[in-house]
């Protein structure tokens, strides 16, 4: 798999950063000129000296601009713009509202063949019911805006902020929002590489003080062609990140790997749309792997709604599924009908990991599904499904998969000491299915439901029988239920393709509740 994009502004670290230092250079590193009798220019380069600052025409700036408006609300009206030809340009302000849908702030391609940069810095809040755009021909341009207050962009009918590569070749460019506040999305923001070529997906990153919601319209999309798939980011400090639109990172030509997608919220994250990063697609003979996607919440949990998709190498021949790692202070439920999936497609291809981490339950509710089976075809090796919480609930009709020419393996491993009797930290269903054997001629893999203590129940027709599945009620007496063991399998082991351990894991710590 080749090395991943690694967009511009995004930082290496994880750290949430909103203050921003600019040092405006020209391309060669030396200080841009402008027509402006200095630089910064002043607010009047753009707005009357005094009063409401109304931009109701097309005001075309020099590149390199920097217009210092800070302080004063600036609105561009419906039939309003700033544009730049082949250069940046950088605008400080109080609050900013862009009417719509017609209000525009943009970025033009310049003879150089280089995108522009848009930069907006605000000490108070953004309105966007207009667009902000830096598409190239040759590849996106950037788009940075840091607002202390709150952002909103509003539903109008169009893209909302773009850095796409419109022409063949031409891979997306950079998207960085930032809001000391909270972030509404109603509209979509889209770094796209181009359809044709050899083009690749660009990045978008959405961090917020406060919450984050994107709502049916507010699609993200960052896909690629033969250079692969993009990154998408979103990460709330202090809030709440509720997504219920689709997010796409695929990569769509033959080697085109699926990008990358991260959400982390310091309280909860409900996922209400799918998310797409898979590779290959739409390509024959390719050899591309799915991609990744995280996600991270604190106390508030995680509630996945929609189905994730990090399938690798359509109708491929060699490569892998992606992966999908959730991890949370609180909970972790997958609704029903959900599919987490990360199978191989490709011939030989394996099946990509899953791990499930919470520090209190994880809850796969019936008729939900893991999919990360191994192509049939050797090597193809199943994945890894791992779920791990103080509390494991696998409902009825839940489908476990890391079958392949080689199977992979399934671990639930519930950290809670045994509570009280009928109360069992680690339960699966009997009609669940956990699947990890390889075909006949392969190897098998492994399942492990493995509780801190393992504790044997009662025979309900004779207590003094201890029991694990209902067979042990056979010992001089007639067939019972095994009652209150932990693990508790409902007394049966069908719903497990290979036998399962059901041994204690003395790795494991006691739970500790973290988010009283």
């Amino acid at each position: 798999m080749k090395e991943r994009f690694v967009p511009r502004f995004l930082p290496r670290s994880h750290a949430f950063v909103l203050t921003t230092v600019v040092v405006i250079v020209g391309r060669s590193g030396l200080a841009l000129a402008t027509d402006c009798t200095t630089n910064p220019c002043p607010c009047t380069y753009i707005c009357p000296a005094t009063g409401d600052c109304v931009i109701g025409s097309q005001k075309n700036v020099d590149p390199g601009a920097k217009i210092d408006c800070s302080g004063r609300d600036i609105t561009i009206g419906n039939s309003g713009s700033l544009k730049v030809t082949g250069g940046d340009l950088i605008l400080l302000a109080d609050d900013l509202t862009l009417n719509g849908p017609g209000g525009l702030i943009y970025a033009v391609e310049g003879t150089a063949e280089e995108a522009g940069t848009v930069e907006i810095h605000l000490t108070g809040s953004l309105l966007l019911a207009g667009k902000v755009r830096a598409n190239g021909a040759h590849g996106g341009g950037s788009i940075y805006i840091d607002a202390a207050g709150n952002i909103s962009i509003p539903e109008n009918g169009t893209d909302g902020i773009e850095a796409d590569g419109t022409e063949p070749d031409a891979s997306g460019g950079d998207i960085v929002v930032r809001a000391g506040g909270s972030m509404a999305i109603h509209d979509p923001i889209h770094a796209e590489g181009n359809t044709s070529g050899e083009s690749g997906g660009g990045s978008v990153e959405l961090r917020a003080g406060g919450d984050i919601d994107v709502s049916e319209d507010g699609h993200l999309s960052a896909p690629g062609k033969t250079e692969g798939g993009g990154v998408i980011i979103l990460k709330s400090e202090d809030g709440n990140v509720t997504f219920a639109e689709h997010i796409d990172v695929d990569g769509k030509g033959p080697t085109g790997d699926g990008g990358t997608i991260e959400i982390a919220a310091g309280g909860s994250i409900a996922i209400n749309g799918q998310l797409y990063a898979r590779g290959g697609i739409n390509a024959g003979g390719g050899t591309a792997a799915g991609g990744e996607v995280v996600l991270e919440a604190g106390c508030g949990g995680v509630t996945i709604n929609a189905s994730i998709l990090t399938v690798g190498g359509q109708l491929g021949t060699g490569e892998d599924g992606g992966s999908i790692e959730v991890e949370s202070a609180g909970d972790i439920l997958v609704a029903s009908g959900v599919l987490l999936d990360t199978h191989a497609l490709a011939s030989g291809g394996d099946g990509g990991p899953v791990r499930l981490a919470a520090a209190d339950l994880v809850s796969l509710v019936s008729g939900s599904t893991i999919d990360s089976r191994g192509n049939s075809t050797s090597p193809g090796r199943g994945g890894d499904v791992s779920i791990r919480g103080c509390r494991i609930d696998i409902q009825s009709a839940v489908t476990l998969d890391t079958t392949g020419a080689e199977g992979g393996t399934v671990k639930a491993s519930a950290t809670a000491v045994p509570p009280a009797v009928g109360t069992q930290p680690l339960f699966v269903s009997q009609s669940a299915s956990l699947r990890a054997k390889g075909a006949s001629t392969a190897v098998d893999g492994r399942i492990s439901i493995s509780p801190l203590t393992a504790k044997k129940g009662k025979c309900s027709n004779n207590e003094a029988i201890a029991c694990v599945i209902d067979q042990d009620c056979t010992d001089g007496c007639l067939t019972g239920d095994c009652l209150h063991a932990n693990p508790d399998t409902q007394g049966v082991t069908s719903q497990f393709d290979l036998a399962p351990g059901t041994l204690a894991d003395l790795s494991l710590g006691e739970c500790e509740a973290t988010c009283d």
